[in-house]
Formats: C-alpha cells, sequence, structure tokens
C-alpha cells in the first residue's frame, strides 16, 4: 500500500470532483490517499516527503490554469521529482471534437511544465464540465460560444458532463501502479 497525495485546484468545482474520483480509484486499490485543494492564497497543508507519489491537477480558464499549482510545484519540486508523480488538466477544449483544440490544451500543459522545470511521470486531459445553470448570464452566453466553437453543447437549459470517467479510473490505476513500484509493493486486487 502506498501513500498518495492528490492536490487540486479548481475555479468552478469540477476539477475537485476529478480528484475525489482519482483518490476513491486509488483507495479502491488498497492506498492511502490525502486529497488537498491547493488554496488561492497559501500553500496547502501536505507533507510531501511523506508521500510515495502525488497527483496534481487543475482546471485550465482562459488558457491558464490556477497560479497556486505554479506556486505549488515551484516550492516543492525536488520532492516532487524524487517520487512518482501525474498532473491532471481539466477543460472543455480537452473534450472537443476539434482535433485542434485538443492538441492546443496538450502544448498549454507541456508549457506549463517548461516553465516550472517540472515533468510529470503521467499526464491527462479530462473534459470538465458546463455548469450552464450556475453560470451568471453574461458568463453562460460566453461559456456557450466557446461550446459551439469546440463542437460541444448549447443547451445552457441544464448541465454538462464532458468528463470520461472511465478515463479517469485508468488514469488513477496508473498512478497506482507507480506508487506500488515505488513502495515495492503491489496494489491490492
Amino acid at each position: 500500500m502506498a501513500t498518495i497525495g492528490v492536490l487540486y485546484a479548481t475555479r468552478h468545482g469540477h476539477a475537485g470532483k476529478i480528484a475525489e474520483r482519482i483518490a476513491h480509484q486509488l483507495r479502491e486499490g488498497g492506498h492511502d490517499v490525502r486529497v488537498v485543494r491547493c488554496p488561492v492564497l497559501f500553500p496547502p497543508k501536505l507533507d510531501v516527503a511523506s508521500l510515495d507519489a502525488v497527483v496534481l491537477g487543475g482546471s485550465m480558464y482562459l488558457r491558464h490554469h490556477p497560479p497556486e499549482l505554479g506556486r505549488f510545484i515551484r516550492r516543492h519540486r525536488k520532492e516532487l521529482e524524487a517520487r512518482p508523480t501525474a498532473f491532471f488538466s481539466v477543460s472543455l477544449s480537452a473534450a472537443s471534437t476539434n482535433a485542434t483544440l485538443r492538441d492546443s490544451v496538450r502544448r498549454l500543459v507541456d508549457a506549463r511544465f517548461a516553465r516550472t522545470g517540472w515533468k510529470p511521470a503521467r499526464t491527462a486531459l479530462f473534459g470538465g464540465e458546463l455548469a450552464y445553470t450556475r453560470y451568471p448570464l453574461p458568463l453562460r452566453l460566453v461559456m456557450r460560444a466557446i461550446a459551439w466553437r469546440g463542437g460541444g453543447p448549447t443547451d445552457t437549459s441544464r448541465d454538462h458532463v464532458l468528463t470520461d470517467w472511465q478515463a479517469v479510473a485508468a488514469f488513477a490505476d496508473e498512478v497506482g501502479v507507480l506508487a506500488a513500484e515505488r513502495t515495492g509493493g503491489r496494489r491490492a486486487a
């Protein structure tokens, strides 16, 4: 059994749902998991050195991940490099039917790694959520236009989850294997 930290930053909450699903899958695999939301102003209370593996993730908003993720990576880069790590990015473009949009997300994620100098062992891009019913009208209209350009749902009378939950589970399983390899143990069946 490995001890795995799942740290995330989110603007509208969906990256947190994905982080919790990753944690659930890892726990099902017999791992001890700590889920921590990365706060905007203060570093999270997470002893990275005590973890066998770390998963970081966040929502992409206006082509950027939350700056608190970058601050965490810069502050803990040496500790992150000393253990298996993974990163997940949540965006509407990741679920787009437009390959150019999906490729642009990959380039933006790669640019994040280049800026921080950190390279995780695994990365995943997950579609997010269009929470039309919770957006104020101006944001709802902007998000509808973005969704339309990407081939996404434009019905603003309801919310749309664009996350491939099987891909999230597969990503978590990969992280579990990496963590188990570090501890010399096996993932529980």
